[in-house]
């Protein structure tokens, strides 16, 4: 009898770590896909990479300051930003105008045809120190800060 006993006491500890490693076995299979996922996001378990965007040759350099939108200043002469203007910013993520209200930012820019601001790219320091003519008409001075 002692035998018999032994044997369904083994038998139910085998089953009782099967089904705990099914369950555990489950768990990870389900979560495979998440974690893949996961590390197939850019910047998830990597390093930045310090990139240097590429911007349309007719953008100019200047400093934006959102005084309440759409009106701004531009290197302190007043502008306003275009009713669908595209301000990206360093991640090269879009921003709305108003999270940049009372912040005086160096940015690069597109004019539109009635010169309101249409796209603007507020920039990282690499890319500011790039030189690039500005539109307050400083020629090759205005890249080194003249």
């Amino acid at each position: 009898m002692t035998r018999r006993t032994d044997l369904l006491h083994e038998t139910l500890a085998c089953q009782t770590v099967v089904r705990l490693f099914s369950r555990a076995a489950y768990r990870i299979l389900w979560l495979m896909p998440m974690v893949v996922s996961a590390c197939m996001v850019p910047g998830i378990g990597r390093t930045q990479e310090v990139s240097i965007r590429d911007f349309p040759e007719a953008a100019l350099r200047g400093r934006l300051e959102v005084v309440q939108p759409p009106d701004a200043l531009l290197d302190g002469k007043p502008v306003r930003l275009a009713p669908g203007v595209r301000i990206r910013s360093t991640a090269n993520l879009l921003v709305t105008s108003a999270t940049l209200v009372g912040e005086r930012r160096k940015v690069n820019y597109v004019r539109d045809a009635t010169g309101e601001l249409q796209y603007v790219w507020l920039l990282t320091d690499a890319e500011a120190s790039q030189p690039r003519a500005s539109g307050d008409g400083g020629g090759i001075l205005s890249w080194f800060g003249f």
